[in-house]
């Protein structure tokens, strides 16, 4: 069975190949539903929020403003 993701994990630097290192143990679930987007502090985070990963490639930063960006208009 895979592990479900939140819809911003895959676009956060604390996030690396599985790893959280807000959440080292478990993500909550509901930041994987995405019912929480932890753009604020969290219990447990480890005073560590969602922060777009300065590594993406162009594409991956243009998705991350589609997907997030154009719906609060």
């Amino acid at each position: 069975m895979s592990a479900m993701l939140g819809p911003r994990c895959m676009f956060c630097k604390h996030y690396n190949r599985g790893k959280c290192a807000a959440f080292p143990r478990w993500i909550p679930l509901e930041i994987m539903r995405g019912e929480v987007e932890h753009l604020t502090p969290y219990e447990g985070d480890h005073g560590i929020q969602f922060e777009l990963d300065p590594t993406l490639p162009p594409e991956g930063v243009s998705a991350y403003r589609w997907r997030f960006e154009s719906q609060q208009e």
